[in-house]
């Protein structure tokens, strides 16, 4: 079809409103270099006329270069996006109607190509929509939609969930979920992060089901790759997939895939007690110099290569490597960098300055808004107590570590945790699983709706199902969740 366009015109407004539809088609089908060759094929020598065509353009560019990984394909776009103004309101593009919609869509092109530039473009975009106009329609979507976007990239984990809940409800509504693409697996990472294990389900499910009926080839093994993440962090025993379809889109072009294959093995291996296998598969996320294989996504596994790392006596190597993160995240890292810098510093460096770096990464309370990591910290920390015969100090950081793997579902991490606090000379009862891990996705989507407070015939309509099956679902659930009534529901959710 593009073929078509360039063979018909050789207008550059309209050519480049067809490249962007071709270059995000040939990206999430995984074809990083040919979407890219399309873009710049709109761009240069001679952009389009319109501003909000060339934004357009820098952003279906952005999101080439964070699905490739790759630094020639990221270079170009801040230079792309300098120097754009808003321009008049004559655009084809009802996404980028509105003021604000421009701006949150150009905060989130930067801060894509450059994520050390995302905390400063979050509060920029922030202070301009204090008030969201809901009266925008499409455009409004856009802005929330990159809103979140921008927060996912500054580590503001919390904002870029709400943020993807209210946008990808307005894509439903509008019919457009497809265009939402791009954001899916981020919303996932997000969701297993800040410990809405429960969601992320849901959410997988439903992205999987979407990149399977529209052949988005890097999506879903993304979802895949998220789901066996999950699954190992849950503590169940998790095989790689063996499926030649995973190998249908090629790594080296789509290395934002490969970082979240390599995340999913390496967490697979670890919770089978394999940590040779982890160092190896979280050793590959960076190259033999330590530079990162991909510059947003690697750099968030520091922690656990260090993990891997003193577990096999290559805690040297491992510092290499966490000095080339440290330059890579710059002078002025994320809270979310900063604590995960610290943990790795305490496992792997100057064992003088462990209890130093330990206090570091679990004192912050904005620690709390990643409660797996947050707990893994002080479970680390403890143990290191513990081994230098201060088990009173170790007990508390136990005990709530505990607490947070029982209530995330994490059963491997929970058992390590009571079995040191036991030795610690504290009794433990078996730490309890999430009741809603006993459940399917539907079950929990229909739970969590009803939790909400919406009625069976509102869920019904919502989840294309009889009011009779809602009403069935929930009966069933009862008593694997322990509840009685409708109104104990909600109290088995952090995140309503």
């Amino acid at each position: 079809m593009y073929e078509k366009v360039i063979a018909l015109t050789e207008d550059r407004d309209v050519l480049g409103v067809a490249a962007c539809g071709a270059g995000l088609a040939l990206s999430l089908l995984g074809h990083q270099r040919q979407a890219f060759q399309v873009l710049m094929s709109a761009l240069e020598p001679e952009p389009p006329g319109e501003s909000m065509n060339v934004l357009a353009l820098a952003s279906v560019l952005q999101a080439v270069a964070f699905q490739s990984g790759l630094p020639e394909i990221r270079r170009p776009v801040a230079g792309v996006v300098d120097g754009i103004e808003v321009g008049d309101r004559d655009t084809p593009f009802a996404e980028l109607a509105t003021t604000e919609a421009f701006a949150a869509v150009r905060a989130v092109t930067l801060a894509g190509a450059d994520p050390a530039a995302a905390p400063e473009l979050l509060r920029r975009i922030r202070r301009r929509t204090s008030v969201a106009d809901a009266t925008a329609g499409v455009a409004e979507m856009t802005r929330v939609h990159a809103l979140g976007a921008v927060a996912w990239h500054a580590d503001e984990s919390d904002l870029s969930v709400e943020s993807f809940r209210q946008a990808y409800a307005m894509l439903r509504a509008y019919g457009f979920m497809g265009t939402a693409a791009p954001t899916l697996a981020a919303m996932g990472s997000a969701l297993i992060d800040t410990g809405r294990w429960a969601e992320a389900d849901e959410h997988l499910e439903e992205t999987a089901t979407l990149a399977a009926v529209h052949k988005l080839r890097h999506l879903q093994i993304d979802v895949e790759a998220l789901r066996a993440t999950l699954r190992a962090l849950r503590g169940e025993s998790v095989g790689m997939p063996t499926d030649p379809a995973w190998t249908a889109v090629g790594l080296e072009e789509n290395r934002a895939t490969h970082a979240r294959l390599l995340r999913a093995a390496g967490t697979g291996a670890s919770t089978a007690g394999d940590f040779d296998g982890a160092f190896r598969y979280f050793r590959s996320l960076f190259a033999e110099d330590g530079t990162p294989l991909h510059y947003s996504l690697s750099p968030r596994s520091v922690t656990d290569l260090a993990a891997a790392a003193q577990r096999t006596g290559r805690q040297e190597e491992a510092t290499r490597v966490l000095a080339e993160v440290r330059t890579a995240t710059g002078p002025r890292p994320t809270t979310r960098m900063t604590l995960l810098l610290h943990h790795a510093a305490a496992l792997t460096d100057d064992p003088r300055d462990a209890e130093h770096h330990f206090r570091l990464a679990t004192v912050n309370p904005a620690g709390d808004q990643w409660p797996l990591a947050r707990a893994q910290a002080r479970l680390h920390y403890a143990q290191w107590l513990r081994r230098r015969r201060r088990p009173l100090d170790a007990r508390p950081l136990l005990t709530t570590a505990l607490e947070s793997f029982t209530r995330l579902g994490a059963s491997a991490l929970a058992e390590e945790a009571s079995a040191e606090l036991r030795a610690s000379g504290v009794a433990t009862s078996p730490a309890k699983a999430d009741p809603l891990a006993e459940l399917t996705a539907q079950q929990r989507q229909i739970v969590r709706l009803a939790a909400r407070g919406l009625r069976n015939r509102e869920i019904a309509e919502q989840l294309m199902l009889s009011p009779r099956t809602v009403s069935s679902h929930l009966y069933n659930v009862y008593p694997k969740l322990g509840v009685s009534s409708r109104n104990q529901l909600r109290d088995l959710f952090d995140d309503l």
